[in-house]
């Protein structure tokens, strides 16, 4: 009897170690594997990924980039003018570009555009009038040195899994 207990202590604590290592695969490598997923026209996983779970990324050191990490997540840049995107939690997370012009604009994660503020002016934008993928072009320019720098899982790549988790989000 004590070798059947003893076994199966060792299956789970194998098994608890195992699930670990995956999840801890999936975060660490979650804007590589977003950036590889089929996705939905005007999507961009790699930029929630690497929002959500930018805790466990790889961030590279950029001049004049940043990372925040504390509740909310935010890269920032200062260069010129001062840009930011990160995340925000209402009744459902925003994800927040600011365009350092004392402009903000916020997205769901499918990257719809769900308002515009003006704080020089302390008024809402119709979003009606802006253009979104001026917005779009200005977050890529961003982002994309940080979403560039993550490499392909070094042991065990698990794409398949990712995009068995995350499919129907990004559709």
């Amino acid at each position: 009897m004590k070798r059947i207990f003893k076994r199966i202590l060792i299956f789970l604590g194998i098994s608890l170690i195992l699930l670990f290592l995956v999840i801890e695969n999936l975060k660490t490598n979650s804007v590589y594997y977003a950036k590889n997923m089929p996705r939905g026209e005007g999507q961009h996983p790699e930029w929630i990924m690497l929002i959500e779970n930018l805790d466990s990324i790889i961030k590279p050191d950029i001049d004049g980039i940043e990372y925040k990490i504390d509740g909310t997540k935010v890269v920032m840049k200062y260069t010129n003018n001062y840009e930011t995107f990160g995340n925000s939690y209402d009744e459902e997370t925003e994800y927040i570009y600011s365009d350092g012009k004392d402009t903000s604009y916020a997205f769901n994660k499918n990257f719809r555009l769900l308002h515009a503020f003006d704080f020089n002016e302390y008024k809402s934008i119709d979003i009606s009038k802006v253009n979104k993928e001026e917005i779009i072009a200005k977050i890529d320019k961003l982002l994309s040195p940080i979403v560039n720098t993550q490499s392909e899982p070094l042991i065990i790549n698990l794409q398949w899994l990712f995009n068995l988790i995350y499919q129907d989000e990004f559709k």
